[in-house]
C-alpha cells in the first residue's frame, strides 16, 4: 500500500466519510417497494395476558360474586401466546402495492402447540386488477375447493407489511403524523394480512347456513365493533435513521390511546330469539367498554422499500356494566346491576428478512 500524503488522506477519510453517511439524516420519502423477484420472510409473534379484577352481581338484594355464580376466579387469569410465519415470493411490484406476489403460509403455533394447517388456504396468489383497483386473489393449493377459494377472497389481504403507518411525502428527522387505523388496522399489528370486513361477510354467510336470521346478527356485531373502533388513530414520530445489524433502518416511534364502548342488549336479545331462546323483558343498559393504551418502533428498510421490524407493547381493560331491570311475572320490576373487569397487557413483534 503506498503512503504518499494522498493516499494516507483518502485512508483517513474514506472511514469517516462511510461513518457520517451511514448516520445522516434520512430526507426522502418512505415507501414500499420491494425488489422484483426478491422473497421475503414475515415472522410473527403476539402475546396476550389477562386477569379478572371485579365481578360483582346485585339482585333483589343478594351480592353474588364470582365463586358464587360457579367460576373459578383462578381460571380468569392467564397468558396466551401465538405465533406463525409466512413467505411472499415478490413476482413484481410498484411503488405502494404488488403486482404479482405468491403468499405461502407457514408453522402456527398457539400456546407453544404447533396447530395443524393442513386444511387450507396454504397458498395463494395476488395479482393487481386495474379495472377493480384490488388485487385477485387465487388459491394455488392443488387440492383446494371453492370453499378454500371463497376465504380466501373475503378474508385475505395483499399487505402485511404495515403500508398504513407510512407518511405521506418526504419525512425528516423530528416530523411527526397521524393515522386513522380504525378497526383493521389495529388488527394489523397483530394479525397482518387479514380483511375484517370480509372476514364478518364470510361469517354471516357461515351463520346463515345454520340459521338465517343469524346472518344479521353477525353482521351486526361486526359494524358495532368496527364503529366502536372507526377513530383510532396512532400516532408516529421520525427519529432518525439507526443501526440494526448490518443494516441501516428509518425509526418511526408510535403511540396509540384508544377507548371503544357500545350497548349489545337489543342484540343479545335479538340473537336469544333467534336461536328460539326465552329472555325476560328488562329495561335499562349493558355498556361494554374497552380501553388502552400502546407504544411501539417501526424500523423501515429505505434500502429495500419495505418493513424491517415491528415492535409493540401495552395494557388493556375491557369493563362490562349492567343497569338493569328485570320484569318477572308476579315480581314486576326486579333491579339487577352489575360489574365484570378484565385488564392485561399484549406484545407484538414482527420481523420480516429476506431469504
Amino acid at each position: 500500500m503506498k503512503r504518499s500524503l494522498v493516499t494516507t488522506s483518502i485512508l483517513w477519510a474514506l472511514p469517516i466519510g462511510l461513518a457520517a453517511a451511514a448516520t445522516a439524516p434520512f430526507l426522502g420519502e418512505l415507501y414500499f417497494q420491494p425488489s422484483d423477484g426478491v422473497t421475503l420472510r414475515h415472522s410473527l409473534e403476539v402475546q396476550i395476558s389477562y386477569d379478572l379484577d371485579d365481578f360483582e352481581m346485585q339482585a333483589m338484594g343478594q351480592t353474588v360474586g364470582a365463586e358464587e355464580s360457579g367460576l373459578d376466579p383462578s381460571e380468569m387469569t392467564g397468558e396466551a401466546d401465538f405465533a406463525f410465519d409466512a413467505t411472499e415470493a415478490i413476482e413484481s411490484a410498484e411503488r405502494g402495492r404488488t403486482l404479482s406476489m405468491v403468499r405461502t403460509y407457514g408453522e402456527m403455533t398457539i400456546n407453544g402447540e404447533t396447530e395443524d394447517t393442513a386444511e387450507g388456504p396454504n397458498q395463494v396468489r395476488f395479482t393487481w386488477n386495474e379495472d377493480s383497483n384490488s388485487h385477485d386473489v387465487e388459491v394455488l393449493d392443488e387440492d383446494a375447493d371453492e370453499e378454500d377459494q371463497e376465504i380466501a377472497s373475503a378474508m385475505l389481504s395483499e399487505d402485511m407489511g404495515l403500508r398504513m403507518v407510512l407518511p405521506d411525502g418526504e419525512v425528516e428527522e423530528g416530523d411527526t403524523w397521524t393515522v386513522t387505523a380504525g378497526a383493521e388496522g389495529v388488527l394489523a399489528m397483530f394479525f397482518p394480512g387479514v380483511r375484517l370486513d370480509g372476514a364478518a361477510e364470510f361469517a354471516a354467510r357461515m351463520a346463515a347456513e345454520e340459521e338465517p336470521e343469524a346472518e344479521a346478527i353477525v353482521l351486526e356485531a361486526a359494524e358495532m365493533l368496527f364503529g366502536a373502533f372507526e377513530d383510532a388513530a396512532i400516532d408516529f414520530t421520525y427519529a432518525g435513521m439507526v443501526e440494526d445489524g448490518e443494516q441501516q433502518v428509518a425509526q418511526l416511534d408510535m403511540a396509540t390511546e384508544f377507548t371503544a364502548s357500545f350497548d349489545p342488549t337489543e342484540m343479545v336479545q335479538r340473537a336469544a330469539a333467534t336461536a328460539g331462546e326465552a329472555t325476560p323483558e328488562f329495561e335499562g343498559t349493558v355498556e361494554v367498554l374497552l380501553s388502552g393504551a400502546a407504544e411501539g418502533t417501526v424500523f423501515w428498510n429505505v434500502e429495500a422499500n419495505r418493513l424491517h421490524r415491528m415492535e409493540l407493547e401495552g395494557d388493556w381493560t375491557f369493563d362490562v356494566n349492567a343497569d338493569l331491570a328485570i320484569i318477572m311475572e308476579g315480581l314486576g320490576e326486579v333491579p339487577m346491576e352489575g360489574i365484570v373487569s378484565f385488564s392485561g397487557t399484549f406484545a407484538s413483534a414482527h420481523d420480516v428478512t429476506e431469504e
